[in-house]
């Protein structure tokens, strides 16, 4: 009978063993002889494994996470412990990385119900943990910092915060695009651990990484709220508030530190706290675009829980509750005829500058659904309409005066009262003169920026006091000094592209061809430092709009 010979694609597992190992030999003399694998021979067991881990990471794509372990455990076998050639560490690094990888998506949302506090490890959690271990040590530069971030959250999962809080120090060590992400978890597991302190240095060591990271920004404000530190609290608030994208996250806090966190000094609660944390909330529902739906809906119960923990907000949060109901009232004045609105909102000038923010908030609200009239009446109470003197209020949200001149401008408007709009911008302007007086360079440009908005949306370039293109210029001028003076201690001001673009359309309408040429290559210049492509108009003729952003 003749002998059947043996192929290793019939014995896949053993041409996998033999080759993942040194072959031992016992020779007469007694002395052992290690027979290494050739060249070839580890070519093809590399050929082999390559093709165990494609499969590998294409089941562990699909969601197919058990049969994906299988086949990263083949790897692991075939190529065993003893590998030390460069390219077989690295095959089985990411092997060993994979496997853990697919054995921590395996787990459930719901395999851990509720918290837990030093849950036991499972076998599999375990091999996790030591495979996350070796991918590390036999690929370090690839796999020390991502395998040490998901060991520690699988940890963190189960409720073992101090290992947790190990691992990600450690993940934190060498450089890693998602260094910053790191300390955040690290800040995570201080929460957790009842350190804020602690947790506070490592969020900030996040946002010093990556300033984009919310859930950092997010954790620094719980942090700050659980160690009563207030100071600290309304000052990382105040210079995030009134910004759409760190809004909820201010908002959350707030409320936060108005049930939950509550400071107390000589055994009483700081009422000026208290007021600072409603007036930063109020703010940020502006900053949100809230309407009376979204108030009713997500926040009347819980401004109800603030009045209850804080007393002395209670007629802040009435009339705030009172405003997103309903229009009338919003515009009652004072017995001195300077502040429309509530009492408790009027009491400094900081709170009526909130209140002009919120009332405005509000209008927009409206102005965006078409509701002109519900719009106008809180846009003029927001600017603190009528006014005495023909004048407006000092606390007044300059905002406020584009979307108001736009509505006044309408034709509707213009029939129903066509002295309005002239009455309105004189006052207006009698503002921006004071502004000037008084040498307020921030209020200056504010003023400039709002009136430039509204001459561009009609077309009115001239170059005169009630054109676009003076007051835009004028704004422009503003923002030079307003970044002089700050010496560069704070982030640079800087002018919205849309309103430079205006200004190139209205420089090529009144004939100042070469202005527009040199604006346009300002704009192209400053887009290109920031990493934006733009097309930039040739000539006056194709100027259109102004340059156009490609990306």
């Amino acid at each position: 009978m003749t002998a059947r010979r043996i192929t290793w694609r019939r014995l896949p597992s053993l041409a996998l063993f033999l080759f993942a190992h040194a072959i031992v030999c016992e020779p007469v003399d007694g002395q052992r002889v290690i027979l290494r694998p050739t060249p070839t021979e580890v070519r093809r067991q590399l050929e082999i494994a390559r093709v165990s881990q494609t499969a590998a990471k294409s089941l562990q794509k699909s969601g197919e996470y058990g049969r994906a372990v299988i086949e990263y455990s083949k790897v692991i076998e075939g190529l065993g412990e003893s590998a030390d050639d460069a390219e077989q560490k690295a095959v089985l690094a990411d092997a060993h990385f994979g496997r853990a990888s697919a054995v921590q998506l395996q787990r459930r949302p719901d395999a851990i119900d509720g918290p837990v506090t030093g849950a036991e490890l499972t076998p599999s959690d375990s091999t996790a943990v030591r495979d996350y271990e070796r991918a590390s040590a036999l690929d370090s530069s690839r796999f020390f910092s991502a395998a040490n971030n998901n060991a520690g959250m699988l940890l963190h999962d189960l409720g073992r915060h101090r290992e947790a809080l190990a691992r990600f120090q450690a993940a934190t060590r060498s450089p890693h695009p998602a260094r910053g992400a790191f300390f955040a978890h690290v800040g995570d597991e201080f929460m957790e651990l009842n350190q804020p302190d602690d947790a506070a240095r490592a969020y900030r060591s996040a946002l010093a990484d990556d300033s984009t990271l919310a859930g950092a920004r997010a954790g620094l404000l719980r942090a700050f709220t659980a160690r009563s530190s207030a100071d600290s609290l309304l000052r990382v608030a105040s210079k995030w508030s009134s910004n759409e994208v760190h809004a909820t996250q201010i908002v959350d806090a707030m409320y936060a530190a108005l049930i939950d966190g509550r400071w107390r000094r000589g055994g009483l609660s700081s009422g000026a706290i208290a007021d600072s944390c409603l007036e930063l909330l109020a703010l940020n529902f502006a900053a949100l675009g809230l309407g009376p739906a979204d108030v009713a809906r997500s926040h009347a119960g819980r401004l109800a829980k603030v009045a209850a923990s804080e007393p002395g907000t209670k007629g802040g949060v009435d009339a705030l509750l009172a405003a997103y109901a309903n229009v009338a009232g919003v515009a009652r004045h004072s017995s001195d005829g300077d502040f429309a609105g509530p009492e408790w909102w009027g009491r400094t000038e900081g709170r009526r500058d909130v209140w002009s923010t919120v009332l405005g908030g509000i209008g927009r609200w409206h102005d965006a659904r078409g509701a002109d009239s519900t719009a106008m009446r809180y846009y003029e109470a927001a600017l603190g309409m009528p006014w005495r003197y023909n004048e407006p209020p000092t606390w007044i949200d300059i905002e406020i005066i584009f979307p108001l001149a736009v509505l006044y401008s309408s034709d509707a408007a213009q029939r129903a009262a066509p002295p309005r709009l002239n009455a309105f911008l004189d006052g207006v302007f009698q503002s921006k003169l004071v502004a000037y007086q008084e040498r307020n360079v921030p209020r200056i440009r504010r003023f400039h920026t709002a009136l430039g908005a509204f001459f561009a949306s009609r077309g009115e370039w001239k170059g005169e006091p009630r054109g676009a293109v003076f007051q835009l210029e004028r704004m422009r001028v503003a923002t030079r000094q307003l970044n002089q003076l700050s010496g560069g201690v704070v982030e640079a001001v800087q002018d919205a592209p849309e309103l430079l673009q205006q200004l190139v359309k209205g420089y090529c309408a009144i004939g100042e061809v070469e202005k527009a040429k040199a604006l346009a290559r300002q704009i192209v210049g400053e887009a290109r430092r920031a990493g934006l492509a733009v097309e930039v108009a040739q000539s006056c003729a194709s100027v259109g709009a102004g340059p156009r952003s490609r990306g």
